[in-house]
């Protein structure tokens, strides 16, 4: 890559979008040009230097998010991650989404607890014209909050939210309609919000920008970079997100909103993007975890669709390189693993997601570790991240064993007969090991490092196999994704 030439296209670039949008001439943008400055965390994700596996235990106490959205901030000495709540400003655990609500952490960011029982703070609820405030109702007016993205700014918080207005007969008569929009309000103590402000406006039905949503503001030189989700509500359109540069927090902004560029189009994203979250490193680079929607539609929930998780990178916001494979694949017909954010503050160094399937359960941190040299397994029934099994050895449970062979076979054998449950039918590959990835791919490998065969279970990190009694099987934190029995050959 030739940075400086992309460096400067990038810088131009981002003249013209000023020019374009009418901002003032005082506003100072921090410069787009990528330093040779190290690598940090986000940049080892990109550049496959680290890998991702969940933290066990689990850092997030009880009732801590559900299928949410996060964000995290310290402010004053304070550890601060606010998220979407299910649970009334009452206390009832409800079935759609209450507002945003307030975890604190006491020990640096590694674990965190609830404020205030998770009830959503005062200013950031959801509200509903009449009837059951916990059940959904179509035929009243309501009002539901949730997606929150906080930073420090000037002396204060600033916190942007996605809202969803619902109005029965938006459509026309019996013809309901949600307006998704973007709104900003400010705290100067984490804990009282106030100036709810619209800040992106829904467009017209059928527009691209039919529906926004999911924010990310960033401070960027004496302005802001804002992010979002957008999306057409009739479907008919590829969802996605765009950037807004701003010099100022303003009420319905009307400038250029600028639909993202991803470079190489990921096949795993090829529905579009939803919600991303962007932090800049020394490098220069913004880096930004993102939600992609694959398939036939792109929605949850149906076997032929998928979300990922995935990393990609930018000078300018806008024109996105992408990290060629997910760093997260969504399990079966489920919703995620989704909705990924930055966890990098103190102690912590990870991704959050919601922790699916099945949808519902509590938050998930992925920790970010840097890789190492692979480890060599003889004993034992399993195989862990990073970890291989070389030939001449055998894994096994006391009734069958799994040897990787001089001849290049992984084979799976009953003790006492012999009798062959499984093979990979490699013989004469040449393949000397059978490793463990950090992405959960099981790969067989020759002496030279150059790949045999593989199960496909890439977008899995910390995965794990093991060696059963009628089976191999691989395992994602509860879910199988890989399964050998008796009868069957190759991976």
């Amino acid at each position: 890559m030739n940075r400086p030439r992309r460096a400067f296209a990038a810088l131009i670039t981002g003249l013209i979008t000023v020019l374009i949008t009418g901002l003032a001439s005082a506003v100072v943008w921090s410069s787009p040009t990528a330093s040779a400055a190290g690598c940090d965390t986000a940049c080892k994700l990109f550049t496959d230097a680290a890998g991702l596996s969940q933290q066990i235990p689990k850092p997030f106490g009880w009732g801590i998010g559900d299928h949410a959205e996060t964000s995290t901030v310290v402010w004053n000495g304070q550890y601060f991650m606010y998220y979407r709540t299910f649970i009334s400003p009452s206390g009832q655990i409800c079935g759609f989404a209450q507002g945003i609500a307030l975890a604190t952490s006491g020990d640096g960011g590694n674990t965190w607890v609830q404020h205030n029982g998770g009830r959503p703070l005062a200013g950031l609820q959801s509200v509903q014209q009449y009837g059951d405030p916990c059940h959904n109702d179509d035929g009243a007016t309501s009002t539901r909050i949730f997606a929150p993205d906080v930073i420090v700014d000037n002396g204060r918080l600033l916190m942007v939210f996605e809202q969803r207005d619902w109005r029965p007969n938006g459509n026309g008569p019996g013809r309901g309609r949600a307006l998704h929009s973007v709104r900003w309000v400010t705290s100067s103590n984490g804990i009282g919000w106030s100036n709810s402000t619209r800040l992106l406006k829904e467009g017209p039905v059928g527009d691209r920008f039919d529906e926004v949503g999911t924010p990310d503001v960033e401070k960027d030189g004496s302005g802001y970079v804002l992010t979002f989700h957008f999306h057409d509500s009739t479907g008919r359109l590829t969802q996605g997100r765009a950037t807004v540069r701003l010099p100022a927090l303003v009420e319905d902004y009307s400038g250029g909103r600028f639909p993202f560029s991803l470079s190489p189009a990921p096949s795993w994203a090829n529905y579009g993007m939803g919600m991303g979250d962007m932090r800049r490193e020394a490098d220069g680079y913004w880096y930004l975890i993102f939600e992609a929607f694959g398939g036939a539609n792109g929605v949850c929930n149906q076997s032929d669709s998928q979300t990922s998780v995935g990393v990609a990178r930018s000078t300018d916001a806008v024109n996105w390189t992408v990290r060629s494979a997910p760093l997260i694949r969504g399990v079966g017909t489920s919703c995620g693993w989704d909705m990924p954010s930055w966890q990098l503050i103190g102690d912590a160094r990870g991704i959050v997601t919601p922790d699916d399937p099945p949808n519902g359960r509590e938050l998930v941190r992925w920790t970010i570790v840097d890789k190492v040299a692979p480890v060599q397994v003889t004993s034992g029934s399993q195989l862990r991240q990073n970890q291989f099994l070389p030939a001449p050895h055998c894994l096994g449970n006391g009734s069958t064993r799994l040897c990787m062979q001089d001849d290049g076979n992984l084979v799976h054998y009953r003790n006492g007969d012999n009798f062959v449950i499984w093979a990979s039918d490699t013989s004469g590959s040449r393949a000397t090991r059978a490793y463990l990835q950090y992405d959960g791919n099981l790969v067989l490998l020759r002496a030279d490092g150059s790949p045999v065969r593989a199960t496909a279970t890439d977008g899995r990190p910390g995965a794990r196999l093991d060696v059963l009694g009628d089976r191999l099987q691989i395992d994602h934190y509860g879910n199988t994704v890989w399964q050998r029995v008796s009868g069957q050959r190759g991976m």
